[in-house]
């Protein structure tokens, strides 16, 4: 089958993504703080809550969601009675794209009638 390509190719990455994940995190271990804390009233128990989610925001905190770069291109090709439309994406680790982390392809087959 002889595919050609369709138009350009398109870029997304996650970055934008991991950023809002990270501040949403950031926003709800403040929030679970401040309203258990405020809950309690013995020093011991705020103690024990305090030392527990301490160590929830450290473990939240310190994760970071890895950056991809997806790079995605669409190809057409026809036969006598059914046109294809293939789509293939590589996704790589850097914005460079140059190291390539998964790649995968779909095609999609439609009837044409004459």
């Amino acid at each position: 089958m002889n595919w050609k390509q369709v138009g350009s190719t398109t870029y997304y990455n996650s970055v934008l993504a991991n950023k809002v994940d990270y501040y949403g995190r950031l926003a709800l271990v403040g929030g679970m703080t401040a309203t258990v804390g405020g809950k309690i009233a013995t020093s011991f128990a705020q103690g024990a809550v305090g030392a527990i989610l301490g160590s929830m925001t450290a473990r939240l905190m310190t994760y970071k969601a890895p950056n991809y770069w997806i790079v995605t291109k669409k190809y057409y090709a026809k036969d006598a009675v059914n046109v294809y439309i293939k789509t293939d994406f590589q996704v790589y680790s850097n914005s460079a794209r140059t190291k390539l982390a998964y790649s995968n392809f779909q095609i999609n087959k439609y009837y044409s009638p004459k």
